[in-house]
């Protein structure tokens, strides 16, 4: 017999739009719940949680969360750096 929360769950995913699902989807192979294989890295975490040095995994990033990083583009300020306007407003 499946548990109220996992019907709770499912009912939740099923009223998702198909982009929501995708994403949902990405981020459960991101998490680590199911983990697939045992790279270098999966191993490293899994020693860290072991040892209690680590509470948890983040997940890794997803396509999307990398292409906007690298498309981010500062915006160029003219004048002195805002730290030395910060620092002056405080004195």
């Amino acid at each position: 017999m499946v548990s109220s929360n996992v019907n709770r769950v499912l009912q939740e995913v099923v009223a998702l739009t198909l982009d929501e699902r995708k994403e949902l989807l990405a981020l459960l192979e991101t998490t680590n719940l199911f983990p697939t294989s045992s790279s270098p890295e999966d191993l490293a975490a899994a020693a860290l949680l072991k040892k209690g040095i680590i509470s948890r995994v983040p997940p890794r990033p997803l396509e999307w969360d990398i292409a906007r990083h690298q498309s981010f583009t500062p915006i160029k300020v003219e004048g002195k750096p805002i730290s030395e306007s910060l620092i002056e407003d405080r004195r």
